[in-house]
């Protein structure tokens, strides 16, 4: 029995939050038919291809659309809370 839609939608949301690779949760995701949609901002190149990355794996039959943004400033500065 295949896993019902919204568990592995679930599943994807807490991969891009806890993946250490990406890191981020507040990442749109969707499911339109045959593609898995990502859409938001991320503060590297290479944490927007892990997004991907992460994506590909949990839907692996899915095309993976990524409407991905780079922005820096989400970083913060040296007075950034840190976790």
């Amino acid at each position: 029995m295949s896993e019902p839609m919204e568990y592995r939608l679930a599943r994807l949301q807490e991969a891009l939050t806890h993946d250490p690779r990406v890191l981020e949760q507040s990442l749109e995701v969707r499911v339109e038919g045959d593609r898995v949609i990502l859409r938001g901002e991320l503060v590297t190149p290479e944490r927007c291809q892990a997004a991907i990355a992460v994506a590909r794996e949990v839907f692996p039959e899915a095309t993976v659309v990524a409407d991905l943004t780079v922005s820096p400033e989400r970083r913060g500065g040296p007075d950034a809370e840190r976790l």
